[in-house]
């Protein structure tokens, strides 16, 4: 049933957060908090004031209230649990840290940023637009990675600095959208999304394995680097300012044409 945490009980000791990019922040010391419960039972959490916890799901099933609010604290979801977070973000100025094997749901759109690291190896479904805003972290922060991984959304969006790697499944019903220069994108497994929009002068973009776009294709001022043995279809492509390299046995499959920028600004090249 429904849980309360907080109220008279307050985290009073504070610590340091090292390594934080900003530096100098500290915050509440937080408790461990261990979740048992029947397979098909559920707890829903409520929260007063700004009590810290560390959340460990071990079985069952836990339910974030939507204004449960930010935690700099760490996220754990075992094999076989689940984790359903109405909240529509998952961030906090100290760090916050997800680590998935079982699965998460959101009751609707959802934003991954502000210092937050999501690590899933389990199923992710964002029942919404999924936003990923790294911060000011420069190496990626949002993996998605292990056998019979699954990462859906309606559509994704990367903002800022940072990157994303799988090597898992990956389903986006509409666009995969990269806005910012210095952002890593890698799949190393089964990406399949709508529409993709590569853009801000951006080289770090690398497919290993299969990328089905069903959609157009967008690419602009930037590099896409298609590696050894890799696939990508899609339906249409538009292509300026931009360079994709292609490297032994890679093979791009454009099924119903091609439109390139006015001075012809796009280019193919084999390695």
């Amino acid at each position: 049933g429904d849980y309360t945490v907080g109220g008279g009980l307050q985290n009073t000791h504070w610590v340091s957060v090292q390594g934080h990019p900003t530096g100098g922040y500290q915050q509440p010391d937080p408790v461990n908090i261990f979740i048992n419960v029947g397979e098909n039972e559920k707890v829903t959490f409520k929260r007063q004031g700004n009590f810290q916890f560390n959340l460990y799901i071990i079985n069952g099933q836990v339910e974030l209230a939507s204004d449960f609010g930010e935690m700099g604290t760490t996220f754990s979801v075992a094999q076989g649990a689940t984790l359903i977070d109405n909240r529509s973000s998952f961030s906090n100025n100290f760090g916050v840290k997800l680590f998935n094997r079982g699965t998460v749901r959101t009751g609707g759109a959802y934003s991954i940023g502000n210092n937050a690291f999501v690590y899933n190896e389990g199923k992710f479904y964002v029942n919404g637009a999924l936003d990923y805003i790294a911060g000011s972290w420069n190496d990626p922060r949002f993996f998605n990675v292990g056998d019979n991984v699954e990462l859906t959304a309606d559509s994704f969006t990367l903002n800022s600095n940072g990157g994303f790697i799988s090597d898992g499944t990956v389903n986006i019903t509409g666009a995969t959208t990269v806005t910012q220069n210095g952002i890593t994108w890698v799949n190393n497994g089964k990406y399949t999304t709508g529409e993709l929009r590569f853009s801000a002068q951006n080289c770090t973009f690398y497919n290993y394995c299969r990328l089905n776009v069903t959609g157009t294709t967008v690419f602009t001022d930037g590099q896409f680097n298609m590696m050894t043995g890799s696939y990508v279809k899609m339906k249409y492509g538009i292509f300026n300012n931009f360079i994709v390299d292609m490297y032994n046995n890679s093979m791009v499959y454009i099924t119903d044409g091609t439109k390139w920028g006015r001075q012809g600004q796009g280019t193919f090249q084999g390695f």
